[in-house]
């Protein structure tokens, strides 16, 4: 496994022409025989990378700019000629495979990801237009009328909200006796819907090989949500972020950790895998939050200080995620075979019953 940090002050499509270098370099080079098939988020796959792709013979996979779906919009209203087909994670499947210039586009529409768009579209409107709101009575009111000022916060708004705040047309209402000042904010539904919100749960997939099939294409692409999960692992349950190390060598070392954990955790979720149990870490973490461990810890009259350890039954979701991993829960804490460990510090004895 290769890892690397980049500078983070570069755009993710100006690093793919070093990592293809850095690969080909390496002394054990995954490429030396036969390049690999690159699996690209829309965000990284521009024109110029796809040339670069294609220039060094590399195979990709790819799911084209939310733009190109207009160009298959009568195919999405119509679903003529997809075949259905079901996943675990999504629901029904509908797709369709292209093939045009030695390249395949695979036209996807899942049921399970169209109600999540849909929800998360409304939800990010319904956002913007709420703190576009603020801001216009927090302007009525006085509290901020400096053009300047306002636009700072304008920009920021649309920043944060991409796509949507797009819909909008943001204009100020100067005062007409001094246009310095702003008195409120003219805001314009321009009524515009991006292809996303157009066609929920509909995406296009392009690969330059049309020999899979249309279930096939899909399947690979859909390792990059293995990879997107773990980049979510990764930066929340095991604490990659927040970063408070300033060198170098201390925050390599926060992320090696962080890595490592993820390695001990995908060990877990793929023995469970083994077993066709497909379960999330988020999920396995829900389960077992409920089962404790305590410790009891007193002194005895002959001034030794004792502490047993007693681990509470595990519930029935539980107890299957342990049989699965192999793991020897307990029934009975009577039963356990204890071991006694006697400490002595600062001439203080100590007993500990694990």
């Amino acid at each position: 496994m290769v890892s690397k940090i980049y500078s983070g002050n570069q755009s993710e499509p100006h690093t793919l022409l070093e990592v293809l270098t850095e690969l080909k370099d390496s002394e054990d080079s995954i490429d030396r025989f036969t390049p690999p098939a690159i699996v690209m988020d829309r965000e990284i796959a521009t024109k110029d990378n796809i040339h670069l792709l294609e220039r060094e013979e590399y195979k990709y996979f790819v799911v084209e700019r939310p733009n190109s779906l207009k160009e298959f919009a009568s195919e999405f209203i119509s679903l003529a000629g997809f075949t259905e087909s079901k996943d675990n994670h999504q629901g029904k499947l509908y797709l369709k495979k292209i093939v045009s210039a030695a390249k395949a586009k695979v036209l996807v529409y899942s049921e399970a990801r169209a109600i999540k768009e849909r929800g998360k579209t409304t939800s990010w409107e319904q956002n913007f237009l709420e703190e576009i709101n603020h801001l216009n009575r927090s302007i009525q009111k006085g509290n901020i009328n400096k053009a300047d000022k306002i636009w700072v916060k304008i920009g920021r708004l649309k920043e944060k909200y991409g796509s949507t705040a797009t819909n909008y047309e943001i204009q100020l209402q100067s005062n007409s006796s001094d246009p310095r000042r702003v008195e409120s904010l003219i805001i314009t539904d321009l009524h515009k819907k991006s292809c996303k919100s157009e066609f929920p749960g509909c995406y296009v997939i392009e690969i330059n090989y049309t020999d899979f099939s249309a279930e096939e294409i899909w399947k690979f692409y859909m390792n990059l949500n293995e990879v997107e999960s773990a980049f979510r692992s990764l930066k929340t349950e095991l604490g990659t972020r927040p970063i408070h190390h300033q060198k170098d060598g201390r925050i390599e070392a926060h992320l090696f950790y962080s890595v490592l954990a993820y390695a001990i955790l995908k060990s877990i979720t793929y023995k469970l895998s083994l077993q066709d149990v497909h379960i999330s870490w988020q999920s396995i973490k829900q389960i077992l939050k409920t089962h404790m461990r305590t410790d009891t810890i007193f002194n005895t009259t002959d001034g030794y200080r004792v502490q047993i350890r007693q681990t509470a039954q595990p519930e029935e979701e539980a107890k299957k995620i342990y049989s699965l991993l192999d793991i020897n829960i307990h029934k009975n804490t009577a039963t356990q075979k204890f071991r006694l460990l006697c400490h002595q510090k600062n001439n203080f004895p100590y007993l500990a019953i694990l």
